[in-house]
């Protein structure tokens, strides 16, 4: 019998107000590339990282014309499993442990560069979260934890990026 699958809408950030930018071109490059055997999980998750991430640099950046060129690169989107000593012995029929945790790493950098002008800027955002998940969690309930811990990241990293990018590329950024 196969389990049951959530169906979980992909992460979006069309709804949030778009990062525009004076630049002819936003190229999305991914230099992550996800491992599929432990400790690595993230490739089952219901909204793989790597995804997400390239999603908001497609959806959240902008080009609106301009002589400079913006890369977005995703340099790690990786999530880590990690076991969890759980109680052994009787006492272990009475007691819930958190047998993993789930450490979710994002690290991106967006480099602009001007050929008139000769100026390069780069900015980067790197973020983690970690998640415990009880023993007795089933798949459905580790799926929605997973998707959430996705969700967490990404609200993070939004907030970084976007602070760092106001900070340092005033000369590029649209009001």
């Amino acid at each position: 019998m196969t389990p049951p699958q959530n169906n979980f809408a992909a992460i979006g950030f069309s709804h949030l107000q778009p990062l525009v930018l004076q630049v002819n071109r936003v190229e999305i490059q991914q230099d992550y590339e996800m491992p599929r055997q432990a400790p690595h999980v993230g490739h089952r998750f219901p909204d793989p990282l790597p995804d997400v991430a390239e999603r908001w640099g497609r959806q959240r950046l902008k080009a609106a014309g301009g002589e400079a060129q913006a890369r977005f690169r995703i340099l790690e989107a990786s999530v880590i499993q990690e076991e969890l000593p759980t109680t052994q012995g009787l006492k272990r029929f009475f007691v819930i442990d958190q047998s993993e945790r789930y450490d979710g790493r994002l690290r991106v950098e967006l480099e602009i560069s001007d050929r008139l002008s000769g100026q390069t800027k780069t900015v980067r955002a790197d973020v983690r979260r970690s998640v415990t998940v009880p023993e007795d969690a089933s798949l459905t309930e580790r799926e929605a934890i997973w998707f959430q811990l996705t969700e967490d990241l990404m609200r993070r990293f939004d907030r970084e990026m976007e602070q760092a990018m106001r900070e340092n590329l005033g000369e590029w950024l649209q009001s």
